[in-house]
Formats: C-alpha cells, structure tokens, sequence
C-alpha cells in the first residue's frame, strides 16, 4: 500500500503487507491513539491524517518503495480494494445510516467483509468511510466500474465523483472522540469472509479518456484574469447557494486550483478568493471552520492537477461562472478573434 502521513506529502512510502491486513492494522492503530487527541483542535488533526492511495504499482520495481506521488497517478495504478468517501451535509444522517445499512446488506449477500469508519468530523457531520476488497487488482478504468457497480448494488447515486476516481487519494481512520469510536464496523478479521469475485462488474464497460493536450493546456494559460473583478466575483459568490453546500462548493474551489496552475491567477489571490467563499458561513466560528477547510480542499485539487496536468479538463473553467466572466481576457491577441 501507498501511503503518505498527510495530504501534504509530495511523496509516497510502500508498506508491503496485503490490504486487508493494512485496513485492520490502520485502523487498530487509530483506536489505540484516538485519547490522545481529545483535546486537540479538528483543524489540526485533518492535517496531520494518514493518506493512503493505491495498493500497488504494475511492474512495481524494487527501487520505488519511495515514489513521486504523481507516479501513483498514472495508469499503473492498481488497488485491491473499492472504497466510499461519504461526506453527507449534517442535515442528512438518515440517508447517511441507510447507505451504512445497505453496504451491510451486501457485504452479507456476496459473503465479503466491509469496513466502515467515521470521519474527524463525526458525530457533527454524519460522514464516513466504506472499504471493500475484491479479488484482482484493478486498473484506473476497472475501479471506474467496480465503483460504478457497488453505487448501482447499494441503491445510491454517486455522491462525489472523485469515488470513481482510483486516483483520489482517501484519509486513514483517526479518530478524537467515543462517538467516531462506537461507531466502527468492521469484519476485516473474519476470514471465513472473502473479497469481491471481479466478474461482478464485468458487464459495466468505462467510459473513454477525456484529457486536455499539451496544445490545449497552453492555449488555456493565455487566459488571464483581473484581480479586482475576481475579488468582487468571490463576494457575491459568497452569498449565493454555490458556497453553502459542499456538493456544489467543491467545484468551484477546482477551478480555482486548475487556474493557479495554468498561472491564470496567482495563488495569493486564489487564498483570498477562498477567505471570501469562507464569509458565507452563518457565524464566525463556522467562517474559520470553513476557511481551514477551503484551504485544505485547495490544496488537494492543487497537487492533482500539478502532477497531472490533464485532470484539468475535469475542472470548469472560471470564466464558465457567471461571476467571474467579465473579469477573463486573453493575454495575447484579442479575445474575440
């Protein structure tokens, strides 16, 4: 397994032990340690939470038990197990405990474990984690389908499209308080339970590669932006819906990592940008909560698109806002040739 000790990390250790053995010892070792982080502050556990990304690469060499995490990007990628980031809104703890109950039911149908742990965020935030093993490593288009499979087994829609993504990286168990505590399921250790046959999802077909080129990467970088147009686009965005919901926020802070590294903007601007999403928040605790998450966020979308360039094209782009669209210009030639 690869692995890094925060999202922070530019680059990836190898832990070679089986993942099944991994998940279990994770989250023991999460157990074990949750006392001492009683009194410390969520910002900073977020921070400093483990991260692990792919159980494997192809044709793994000796040589990359240290890895580029960029490398972890790339269509070696392989991973023996499927996994649900469910980051549900606190007014949705019903449809929370129901994916929780329907993940039980099917990991009773097919005989196979399942894990499920609380994020920092819970119990204030019904949010958690779901593992899965399967049986075959799966490449980036096959974990496209045995996401796209297990959503379709449980009776959701997708709730964040990056879950289909082999590529996006996934926060280890760490927990701070009894609540996250009790509500751990886990039966990892029962080993009359095993991982997923790959034949269930062989009927799903992935869909194409939609990729920028490098002709298209630099034609984009012509683009540029006025800062004091930005500035005022990101207030008024802050009084909109866009900034109050996580499943609509996200988008907009892809954008504006995508555009930091196109060197549209500059980063400074772009941290200003999300101190101002951040005044949507009802109070100013809740404005400082969001503020150390936006940041967070940024910084994810922000290493993914800098190691691969081409994820790009899954960002929309900040002109497309209405918002931001009388700010955008062409840093060379006219805009309407």
């Amino acid at each position: 397994m690869y692995v890094t000790n925060s999202i922070y990390d530019s680059f990836a250790r190898y832990v070679d032990i089986d993942d099944r053995t991994f998940f279990s010892t994770a989250l023991e070792c999460a157990k074990s340690n949750y006392a001492k982080l009683l009194e410390v502050d969520r910002s900073k556990i977020k921070q400093l939470t483990p991260v692990c990304f792919i159980s494997s690469l192809s044709s793994q060499k000796e040589s990359e038990k240290f890895v580029q995490r960029k490398i972890l990007n790339t269509d070696r990628a392989r991973r023996k197990f499927i996994m649900i980031d469910a980051d549900f809104a606190e007014s949705a703890e019903s449809e929370s405990i129901r994916m929780q109950e329907n993940l039980k039911s099917l990991a009773e149908k097919y005989k196979t474990p399942l894990m499920i742990y609380p994020t920092v965020s819970y119990p204030e935030k019904p949010r958690f984690r779901a593992v899965l093993l399967v049986k075959r490593g799966l490449s980036p288009s096959k974990y496209w389908c045995a996401m796209t499979w297990l959503y379709k087994e449980i009776g959701f829609n997708v709730l964040d499209k990056s879950d289909l993504r082999i590529s996006a990286n996934r926060n280890l168990p760490i927990f701070c308080n009894d609540d996250q505590i009790s509500a751990i399921y886990s039966t990892f250790d029962d080993l009359s339970l095993e991982p997923l046959d790959n034949k269930l999802w062989s009927d799903i077909a992935a869909p194409k590669k939609n990729e920028l080129s490098a002709e298209q990467i630099k034609d984009l970088k012509e683009v540029s932006y006025d800062e004091d147009a930005l500035i005022k686009g990101a207030k008024l965005i802050s009084t909109r819906q866009i900034a109050k919901s996580y499943e609509t926020f996200w988008h907009l802070v892809a954008s504006l990592a995508a555009a930091v590294v196109l060197e549209q903007i500059d980063e400074d601007l772009a941290l200003e940008m999300l101190d101002e999403f951040a005044e949507a928040g009802q109070t100013e605790s809740q404005k400082a909560k969001w503020r150390a998450g936006n940041n967070e966020l940024y910084q994810q979308f922000f290493t993914q698109y800098r190691e691969i360039p081409e994820n790009i094209s899954k960002a929309r782009p900040l002109h497309s806002y209405s918002e931001f669209l009388k700010a955008s210009s062409l840093k060379k030639g006219d805009k309407n040739e």
